[in-house]
């Protein structure tokens, strides 16, 4: 069941995006910038983290296309 928006705090929330940062770097990874940016509205209140997860679904899509067998980037439909 999904947890209205501000049924919990911002320091909950801020604590739910500190682990989320910690899984990502265990990987050796880091968020970009845009995903911090995400992870900041939803901090304040004004994303749902579900709402933060499609909008970097959504940026992984645009930035990560197939490329074809002649090596340029195929259109993804966007």
């Amino acid at each position: 069941m999904a947890l209205a928006i501000h049924s919990i705090g911002e320091a909950e929330r801020a604590r739910v995006y500190e682990e989320a940062l910690a899984s990502v770097r265990l990987e050796r990874l880091e968020l970009d910038e845009q995903a911090k940016a995400l992870y900041q509205r939803y901090i304040e209140g004004e994303l749902t983290l579900a709402e933060v997860g499609s909008a970097i679904d959504e940026l992984d899509d645009l930035e990560f296309v197939p490329i074809s067998e002649n090596g340029r980037r195929q259109s993804n439909g966007l």
